[in-house]
């Protein structure tokens, strides 16, 4: 199960991890944020969703094991409210810290 954590308000947020297409997905409900309160960084390790705006809101969440990185494909989309963050998760064959 991948390692989420939050600051501040919370907001529904869903994580999928579709290893047979090496897809993690991370979906979260910003509402009432508008899409300028929302922000996404993706790194190695982490991705980041902040959420401004009345709801303050910080999600970090890594990859679904510790053998693994998020990888160079990624993609994000708003849609109504509803955030998609999906990155490319890659098998590294040993834990990384």
């Amino acid at each position: 199960m991948p390692f989420t954590t939050s600051t501040s308000a919370s907001l529904p947020t869903q994580t999928i991890h579709e290893p047979n297409v090496g897809r993690f997905l991370v979906v979260v409900d910003t509402l009432p944020a508008t899409l300028d309160d929302v922000s996404v960084a993706v790194g190695s390790r982490t991705v980041r969703v902040e959420v401004g705006g009345s709801i303050g809101c910080v999600h970090e969440v890594e990859p679904p094991s510790p053998k693994m990185i998020f990888g160079d494909e990624r993609r994000a989309w708003y849609h109504n409210g509803v955030l998609t963050v999906a990155v490319e998760t890659v098998h590294c064959g040993r834990a990384l810290e």
